[in-house]
C-alpha cells in the first residue's frame, strides 16, 4: 500500500472550524446583509439593476476595513495553538510535520475569510441575472486580494509573539508603522531644522505604500485600488512563506513571550523606546508648550522609561532596573541626536547652491496681489539661468537672515524650493518667508529679493500657464472683465468674443513681457479683472496623451488682475469701446 505526505490535515481542519464557527458564522452574517439580503429589498422595490450597477462601490467601501478587521481576528484563532505550553506541546506531538501543521492552519483561516463572500456574492449575482455581473465579479477578486495580504500580515505577526493579546497589538502598531514615524520624526525635525520641507499633509508615495490600511483607504480609484490591492496580494504570498519559515524554526518551549525570537527582543526593547520618546514626547511638548529645550527632554525621559517598559515585557516583570545601561544608551543617543540638530553639525541648514550648480529648480508659494491665476507659485519650473540665480539669493537671504526677525512683519507666505543639481542628487527646502514694505527698497533684503521674484516677467507667464495651455492645443475662446473699485467689489460682467480674448490675450502677454503687470507682496486689488476662457478643438483634444473622455471638450479659466499701468490691455479695452 502506498503512502504519501499531506500538506493539509483535514481532520485537523474541521475540528479547528467547529471551534470556531462563531467567528465564520459572524463574517458570513455581514455579508448576507451587504449582499443577497440588500438585493433582495432592491429587487423588492424594482432598482436592481441599479444595485447591481453600484454593487462594486459596496465592494470597495467595505474590502477594506472588513479585511483588517476579520483577518486580524482569524489569525488569531488560528495561531492560538501557539501561545500556552500545553496547546504547544499537544501539537508538537501530532503526526503531522510542522509544514503541514502550518499549511492546516493558515488554509483554513483563509478559507474562513473566502468561502463566505464568495458564497454570499454567488447567491447576490443570482438576483441580478440579466444584468451587468462585472461588479460582482471584480468586486470579489479585490475582497480576495486585500484578505490575502491583511490576513498573511497577521499571520506573520503572530508568528513572532507567544502571547495572543500581542498578535493584534503588534498587527495594529506594523500597519501605521512607518506612517506613524514620520509624522514624528517629521513634527521633530520641522521643529530643529530651519527649512526642512516635510509637509503634514503632503505624505510621500513611500510612506503610503508602507501604511497599506492608508493607502487603499485614500485612493478612490477603481484601477488604483485594483492595481494597489494585486501589489499588496502577492505581498502577502511573501508574508506567508516567511511565516511559515518561522513557524517551522519556532522555539515552542517560548509560548508565553511577549517576542519569541532572541534576535527580535532587543529590537522590541528600543523600537518601543524610540516610538515611546517620539510620540509621547511630541504629546508633552504639545500639552504643556516647551520650547526646543523642553522637547528634547521630554523625548530623552519619555525614551528611557518607554526602554524600561519594552524591558518589563520582556521580562514580565517590574523589577527592570539593573538593565540601566539600556536605559542610559538611549539617552545618551538621543542627547547626541538633538546636538547635532541644535548645533547643526551636518551643514543642513546653511546648504544652499551655487546657481551654476543647478540645473533646474522647481517652486511653489510666494503669495502675491492682486488676487488672480499667478497669486502664488503652483510647482513652477523653470531652467532660466536669470530666476535660478535670482532663487539662490532669495534662498541665501533665507538663511543668512533666519535669526534676525524680530517678530513684527507686514505679511508673510510660504515658498518651496527643490533644486535639481548637475550631479543628479536634489535639494529641497521649504520656508515660512516675512516680508516687510519698509524692506522693498534694501537690496539683498527677503522682501526686496521676493519682490523680485514674484515680478519676474518668464515666471509670470509660466504662473499664468499660457505656454502649458498652448502647448496641449488650447486657445482663448471667450472671456468676461470687470471694472473693480478700491474695497474689491466688480461691475457687471462685460463678455468677449473670441476675437477680443485673443487680442486681450496678446496684450496681456506683451505688458508682463515689458513689466507693465507688477505684482505685490502686500494686499491690494487691480483695475480691471479679466477671465480668459480657454477650450481646445476635438482634433487636438484626441491627440492628447490620455483623453478621458472624447465626449467632453474641456475648458479653463485664466483669471488676470490689470492695473492701470497695463498700457497695452487698457488700449485694447478702450479700442472695444468700453
Amino acid at each position: 500500500m502506498r503512502c504519501g505526505t499531506s500538506f493539509y490535515n483535514g481532520t485537523l481542519g474541521k475540528q479547528l472550524t467547529l471551534r470556531f464557527w462563531p467567528l465564520i458564522a459572524l463574517y458570513s452574517v455581514i455579508w448576507a446583509i451587504v449582499l443577497p439580503i440588500s438585493g433582495l429589498n432592491y429587487m423588492r422595490s424594482g432598482y436592481i439593476g441599479g444595485w447591481a450597477t453600484d454593487i462594486e462601490y459596496l465592494f470597495r467601501a467595505l474590502a477594506t476595513p472588513m479585511t483588517i478587521v476579520f483577518g486580524v481576528l482569524a489569525a488569531m484563532a488560528v495561531c492560538s495553538h501557539l501561545y500556552t505550553t500545553r496547546s504547544c506541546n499537544f501539537t508538537a506531538a501530532l503526526p503531522p510535520k510542522r509544514t503541514a501543521l502550518f499549511a492546516t492552519h493558515y488554509l483554513t483561516g483563509l478559507l474562513w475569510l473566502v468561502v463566505p463572500v464568495a458564497v454570499m456574492t454567488l447567491m447576490a449575482s443570482f438576483l441580478a441575472i440579466g444584468c451587468s455581473l462585472s461588479g460582482f465579479a471584480s468586486g470579489l477578486a479585490l475582497v480576495c486580494m486585500q484578505t490575502l495580504f491583511f490576513y498573511s500580515f497577521a499571520v506573520l505577526c503572530g508568528m513572532l509573539t507567544g502571547h495572543l493579546l500581542a498578535l493584534p497589538v503588534f498587527y495594529g502598531i506594523f500597519n501605521g508603522l512607518v506612517g506613524g514615524l514620520w509624522y514624528l520624526l517629521t513634527l521633530l525635525f520641522r521643529e530643529f531644522y530651519f527649512g526642512y520641507p516635510g509637509s503634514l499633509v503632503a505624505v510621500p508615495a513611500w510612506v503610503e505604500w508602507f501604511t497599506p490600511a492608508w493607502q487603499l483607504f485614500s485612493y478612490g480609484s477603481p484601477d488604483a485600488r485594483y492595481g494597489m490591492s494585486a501589489v499588496y496580494a502577492g505581498v502577502g504570498i511573501v508574508f506567508a512563506l516567511a511565516a511559515w519559515l518561522l513557524y517551522v524554526k519556532r522555539p515552542m518551549e517560548r509560548a508565553g513571550d511577549v517576542v519569541i525570537w532572541a534576535g527580535l527582543r532587543p529590537v522590541f526593547r528600543y523600537g518601543v523606546a524610540l516610538c515611546s520618546g517620539l510620540a509621547l514626547g511630541s504629546l508633552t511638548r504639545l500639552v504643556l508648550g516647551l520650547d526646543e529645550l523642553g522637547l528634547a527632554v521630554s523625548v530623552m525621559l519619555w525614551g528611557v522609561a518607554g526602554c524600561f517598559v519594552g524591558q518589563m515585557f520582556l521580562s514580565k516583570s517590574v523589577r527592570v532596573l539593573r538593565y540601566w545601561k539600556g536605559a542610559g544608551a538611549i539617552a545618551c543617543a538621543c542627547a547626541a541626536l538633538f546636538l547635532v540638530m541644535k548645533l547643526d553639525l551636518t551643514g543642513y541648514e546653511t546648504q544652499v547652491p551655487e546657481a551654476d550648480e543647478v540645473v533646474s529648480v522647481t517652486i511653489s508659494g510666494l503669495d502675491s496681489y492682486p488676487v488672480d491665476t499667478a497669486s502664488n507659485f503652483h510647482d513652477i519650473q523653470t531652467q532660466d539661468p536669470q530666476a535660478i540665480s535670482l532663487i539662490t539669493q532669495l534662498h541665501q537671504a533665507l538663511v543668512d537672515q533666519r535669526n534676525t526677525f524680530n517678530g513684527y512683519y507686514d505679511n508673510s507666505t510660504r515658498f518651496d524650493v527643490t533644486y535639481t543639481l548637475a550631479d543628479g542628487t536634489r535639494l529641497t527646502r521649504s520656508y515660512t518667508v516675512y516680508v516687510n514694505e519698509v524692506d522693498l527698497d534694501r537690496a539683498g533684503t527677503v522682501t526686496q529679493l521676493a519682490h523680485q521674484l514674484v515680478n519676474d516677467s518668464k515666471l509670470m507667464l509660466l504662473s499664468y500657464e499660457f505656454h502649458e495651455l498652448e502647448a496641449n492645443g488650447y486657445r482663448p475662446t471667450g472671456g468676461t472683465f470687470y471694472l473693480t473699485s478700491d474695497t474689491g467689489n466688480t461691475s457687471t460682467g462685460h463678455d468677449l468674443s473670441t476675437s477680443e480674448a485673443q487680442s486681450l490675450y496678446q496684450a496681456i502677454v506683451q505688458d508682463i513681457q515689458e513689466g507693465n503687470l507688477p505684482r505685490t507682496l502686500f494686499y491690494g486689488y487691480g483695475d480691471v479683472h479679466i477671465d480668459l476662457y480657454w477650450s481646445i478643438s476635438p482634433n487636438s483634444f484626441n491627440q492628447l496623451a490620455d483623453p478621458y473622455n472624447t465626449d467632453y471638450v474641456p475648458g479653463n479659466y485664466i483669471s488676470v488682475e490689470i492695473t492701470n499701468q497695463a498700457v497695452h490691455t487698457l488700449e485694447v479695452l478702450e479700442e472695444l469701446g468700453n
